[in-house]
């Protein structure tokens, strides 16, 4: 039922340990689950089905692209879910010989704004600000399960998939992310931002960190409302947008 309301063996793996929140509640608590990117001359690395260069290749994940790497992974060959290139949730094996923690890379301060719902991270000529506003609900078309014994649940929001809620109406949504980095400033597009909802705007949630080899932004956050939670991080490369990976390993 539709209603309408008017009104990402040669591959370099650079690892950003995340939140303690996300290791509690993927059963890791104490080891960190792990966001990375993928860097290899060749333009991309193979993943695998099992963890062996003889299994079968199931996919290609780009230089510069993120995936995810779970804490309880074997080391050699670490349990990865990313995303393909029609944008869905898949998993396999990487061959992580190369790892590099982003964390020796340093890391923006963040500072949080609450009464006007931002938080901005400075360094030297970098500087992200990051903005909330409340759910807009107009002209959305909203798309509803229907239950027999009464309630409904939120399918999707503009028929996609969203995240940041499982089943419920959302309550925020990121109004703008800017990266300015000297003379330069750029915003993240539409798309980049479209379907995140109830992002987590608390001190220490949200990781921006430069990583000036590749000439890139990361940022990542853990979002929810308590139910339907994601990862997400998105990549900012030579002063243009360049991707996001939106994730749900719990």
């Amino acid at each position: 039922m539709v209603f309408v309301l008017m009104k990402g063996m040669k591959a370099i793996l650079m690892c950003l340990p995340f939140l303690s929140l996300v290791s509690i509640m993927t059963g890791h608590a104490g080891e960190p689950d792990e966001f990375c990117v993928v860097q290899d001359r060749d333009g991309y690395t193979n993943v695998r089905v099992k963890p062996s260069l003889t299994s079968k290749v199931i996919a290609r994940v780009d230089h510069g692209e993120i995936v995810w790497i779970y804490s309880s992974a074997v080391k050699k060959w670490p349990n990865v879910i990313f995303m393909d290139k029609a944008g869905k949730e898949q998993a396999g094996f990487i061959h992580a010989s190369r790892v590099k923690p982003l964390t020796d890379f340093e890391s923006l301060s963040g500072k949080v704004f609450e009464d006007e719902q931002k938080e901005v991270f400075e360094k030297g000529n970098l500087k992200v600000e990051i903005q909330i506003q409340p759910f807009q609900l107009e002209g959305l078309e909203l798309t509803y399960k229907e239950f027999t014994e009464g309630g409904r649940y939120l399918m999707k929001i503009d028929g996609k998939p969203y995240w940041g809620t499982d089943g419920g109406m959302p309550r925020e949504q990121y109004q703008k992310i800017s990266i300015r980095k000297g003379d330069q400033t750029v915003a993240l597009p539409d798309e980049a931002l479209a379907n995140l909802f109830n992002p987590g705007l608390y001190p220490g949630n949200t990781k921006v960190i430069f990583n000036p080899d590749d000439n890139a932004i990361y940022l990542t956050s853990f979002n929810s409302d308590g139910a339907g939670g994601y990862v997400v991080a998105f990549v900012i490369q030579d002063g243009k947008y360049k991707s996001r990976a939106v994730l749900s390993p719990f």
